[in-house]
């Protein structure tokens, strides 16, 4: 499925077994923050401060976009094509 978000809050998003994950359009939010436990795809367009990921059997990712702050943990996962990714560290 896909999603849309368009806001300038936090968002918090838990998902358990999902064959995809993706953004319709570019995720704007201060925080982000995904917790995604078996997934396929994740295919993600994001503007943020803050970029929070904990992934667990996650056999594509995808990023694009904007942020300050990436905080990855990782166990099981492939990551691939990731492009256009700009972490501003001033």
């Amino acid at each position: 499925g896909s999603a849309t978000f368009n806001h300038n809050e936090n968002i918090s998003i838990n998902a358990l077994n999902i064959g995809s994950f993706q953004t319709k359009d570019k995720a704007s939010f201060k925080t982000i923050k995904l917790k995604i436990t078996n997934c396929g795809q994740i295919n993600l367009s994001v503007e943020s401060q803050s970029l929070f990921f904990d992934l667990q059997n996650v056999f594509s990712l995808k990023i694009s976009g904007n942020t300050d702050t990436l905080t990855l943990q990782k166990n099981n996962i492939m990551l691939s094509n990731l492009r256009k990714f700009v972490v501003k560290n001033d």
